[in-house]
C-alpha cells in the first residue's frame, strides 16, 4: 500500500474568496485533524490538479465569477458523490431551500464557530462514508475514497 500524500487526515477543500476567512479556517481545520486546501475562487478549485481525492468542501456562495451554486452544479457533474457545505452571510430561507435542492450537504450561515463549523463536517463525513458503504455499485475509485476515509477516521 501506497502512503497517502496528505497522511491520515481528511483532506478539506475551503473555495472562499476571503482571504482572512480562508486562513481562520484552514488553521481551525488542521487544529481539529484536518488536512485543509485552500482555493480563492470556484474556478481555482475546478482546475486545481488535487493528488488525493478531497473528502468534503466548504463553499461560499457569493464570490467573484462563478457563484457557490455554479460550483455545486459542476461538481455534481464531475463528482456528485463529494459533500459540499455552502456557507454564507446570506441564509434566508429561499437560500436554503435552493441549496437543499442543489444537493448541498448543509448551508452554514456566517458568522459561524468552531461549535457549529467542526460537528457538521463530522457529521457530513460520517453520513457520506455510510451512504458510500451503503450502495451496491459504485466506482473503484469511490470505493477506495470511502476506505480510506475510513481507515483515516479511525
Amino acid at each position: 500500500m501506497s502512503p497517502e500524500p496528505f497522511g491520515n487526515k481528511p483532506l478539506i477543500a475551503i473555495v472562499d474568496d476571503d482571504p482572512c476567512l480562508r486562513t481562520a479556517l484552514g488553521r481551525l481545520l488542521g487544529v481539529y485533524g484536518f488536512q485543509p486546501l485552500m482555493f480563492d475562487s470556484g474556478e481555482a478549485f475546478l482546475e486545481a490538479r488535487i493528488a488525493h481525492p478531497v473528502d468534503c468542501v466548504l463553499l461560499d456562495l457569493m464570490m467573484p465569477g462563478l457563484s457557490g451554486f455554479q460550483v455545486k452544479e459542476r461538481l455534481a457533474q464531475s463528482a456528485p458523490h463529494l459533500p459540499v457545505i455552502l456557507i454564507t452571510a446570506n441564509a434566508n430561507p429561499e437560500v436554503r431551500l435552493k441549496a437543499e435542492r442543489a444537493g448541498f450537504a448543509a448551508c452554514l450561515a456566517k458568522p459561524f464557530g468552531e461549535s457549529e463549523l467542526i460537528p457538521l463536517i463530522n457529521q457530513t463525513l460520517r453520513r457520506t462514508t455510510r451512504s458510500l458503504a451503503a450502495a451496491t455499485s459504485f466506482s473503484p475509485l469511490i470505493k477506495r475514497s470511502a476506505r480510506s476515509y475510513r481507515h483515516r477516521m479511525g
